[in-house]
């Protein structure tokens, strides 16, 4: 009875929504509706009254879909443990889940959806979102625009980085470099760029030279650039995504360095990391964390609740066997 009652409220809801916008905008019902859902054949200028009036009389729809937008289905560790707890958390909450390309998000025009979450890697989407749609939109570690109703909740990457940093400093390293993708040349990649931009910032701020060194896409060419880490003469290295550690360290494996007795390897890593030989240090995003706080923020959209505004997660240092101090060096005189 309960479930009847409130799949009911929910449709009267959106009818009642669709007739209001109607009736303050001027345009047919029908039109709304494709407005709302962000359908194609109407006018920008139309779209834009139609969801502006939507947000203002707080429009709610009869959907409990929420669409999960990812980069790829191709799942990289990251993306693998981010999607594990997110829909843990959102089936609890009782709302199904459509996943989708973000090359695919055309769909979303003729679906009924109740909003939805970005898990992607690079910014642009919140720039659009809400001229085509009236759902709300949460980001997941990456930008939003908070005044046109999308929000987001980020790993606390400066954080994260300066507390890396903190740890090989105080360990005696002092020819650190960092390593990552080509993603670390990328603006638009909020969390590596943050993550470079405070690498930088730290090494200038101690007098220290910035080195870094981008990973290649095949195991040919990582060799190279392992090569290129060894004839550098760092004695750290630092990985910027989820992975980067363990795949590093088995190279410079095979090319008969000690880790760490000979290099540091640190980085950002995944739980499994803690069963490589030797398990990894490094930070690691409170996925957890990040999910339920996704929820309830996600949830308050939906309702129309206030939002004080965007969340941040602090990183959670692990330490384990992958850092010490350089070669001879003696961190106690």
């Amino acid at each position: 009875m309960v479930e009847k009652f409130s799949f009911r409220q929910y449709v009267f809801s959106m009818k009642t929504n669709l007739k209001t916008i109607s009736e303050k905008t001027g345009f047919s019902p029908s039109t709304v509706s494709r407005a709302l859902r962000g359908a194609p054949g109407v006018a920008e200028n139309v779209r834009g009254k139609i969801l502006e009036c939507a947000r203002t009389v707080g429009y709610t729809g009869s959907s409990r879909t929420v669409a999960l937008i990812v980069p790829s289905l191709a799942m990289s560790r990251y993306l693998y443990r981010m999607l594990e707890v997110l829909l843990f958390h959102l089936r609890n909450a009782g709302f199904l889940v459509e996943m989708l390309e973000a090359s695919s998000i055309g769909i979303l025009e003729k679906q009924n959806i109740c909003g939805a979450i970005s898990i992607l890697s690079l910014n642009g989407l919140e720039r659009i979102w809400s001229r085509k749609m009236a759902p709300p939109l949460l980001c997941i570690n990456t930008k939003s625009r908070t005044l046109e109703g999308v929000y987001s909740i980020s790993s606390n990457n400066e954080q994260g980085m300066s507390l890396l940093m903190e740890k090989l400093l105080e360990a005696g390293h002092r020819k650190i470099g960092l390593f990552g993708g080509q993603y670390l040349m990328q603006e638009a990649n909020q969390s590596s760029h943050i993550r470079r931009d405070v690498f930088q910032e730290i090494v200038r701020k101690h007098g220290l030279e910035d080195i870094f060194f981008l990973k290649a896409g095949n195991p040919e060419e990582f060799r190279f650039v392992v090569k290129r880490i060894i004839r550098s003469g760092v004695t750290a290295v630092l990985c910027v995504t989820e992975g980067e550690a363990s795949q590093l360290i088995h190279f410079l494996k095979e090319y008969g360095k000690r880790v760490p007795e000979e290099i540091s390897v640190v980085g950002w890593v995944a739980p499994e990391e803690a069963w490589y030989n030797p398990p990894i240090t490094g930070v690691q995003q409170n996925f957890e964390h990040i999910a339920r706080h996704a929820i309830i923020l996600f949830q308050k959209l939906l309702h129309h609740e206030p939002v004080s505004g965007n969340v941040m997660v602090d990183m959670m240092f692990v330490e384990r066997d992958s850092l010490a101090p350089p070669p001879g060096n003696n961190i106690s005189t």
